[in-house]
């Protein structure tokens, strides 16, 4: 079974813009490459952060197949069509490949005024059409719930799943299982039985996100 990633990024958050400055975050963050293309972005920090959640996402990938595969961003490299393009007033929607300490993911990234979103996988560029997925923003009054990230993404997968599933919502959980290396990558589960769905789940500042393929669908 082919494995999903995803990965939002707020861009109302006051705190993430003008990154792209600050050497040593570059530094720690960015490979060589990435950090010669920097510079040459219509949007500097559009490009940071689109290159973040392009690693997150990666990243999520492959821990699904290596459990103990290192998160170090610099370990991911990501590699954009077209990196002109992201400018920061615009949207625009834009793919890559990421080159990780295992196989490539593939990665389709989605920028809005207001966030950055990116699914990925680890098969060919088209098994992406085949992932549904979604972005929530979060209402004002639900952000004051404990961990109200985790409920609002779990709620609105699961949603999506019942209908995918044709299944009833409370027949549905998304469980993390504890492993040897920490917490496991989020699973589905019906009536108490895993089952052939991959998925994914992201949250940053006032949005939430998922993506998720059943195994028919690739």
């Amino acid at each position: 079974m082919r494995h999903v990633g995803n990965d939002i990024v707020d861009l109302t958050d006051p705190g993430i813009m003008g990154k792209s400055r600050e050497a040593r975050f570059i530094s720690r963050i960015l490979t060589q490459m990435e950090k010669e293309r920097l510079p040459a972005s219509a949007s500097p920090d559009t490009m940071l952060w689109a290159l973040w959640a392009g690693k997150e996402t990666a990243y999520k990938v492959v821990r699904k197949s290596h459990a103990a595969v290192s998160s170090a961003p610099r370990a991911y490299e990501v590699d954009f069509v077209g990196n002109g393009m992201m400018e920061l007033e615009k949207d625009f929607i834009i793919s890559g490949v990421v080159e990780t300490p295992y196989d490539p993911v593939t990665i389709r990234t989605f920028k809005t005024r207001n966030h950055i979103h990116c699914i990925g996988c680890d098969g060919k560029s088209k098994t992406l059409d085949s992932v549904v997925w979604e972005v929530r923003r979060v209402e004002e009054e639900l952000r004051v719930l404990p961990c109200f990230e985790s409920f609002f993404v779990r709620e609105a997968a699961k949603k999506r799943l019942s209908l995918h599933l044709n299944r009833n919502l409370d027949e549905i959980e998304i469980r993390r299982l504890k492993g040897q290396y920490g917490l496991e990558p989020p699973a589905v589960y019906v009536k108490g039985r895993s089952v052939m769905v991959d998925i994914s789940l992201s949250h940053d500042g006032k949005f939430v996100a998922y993506a998720f393929a059943t195994d028919s669908s690739f």
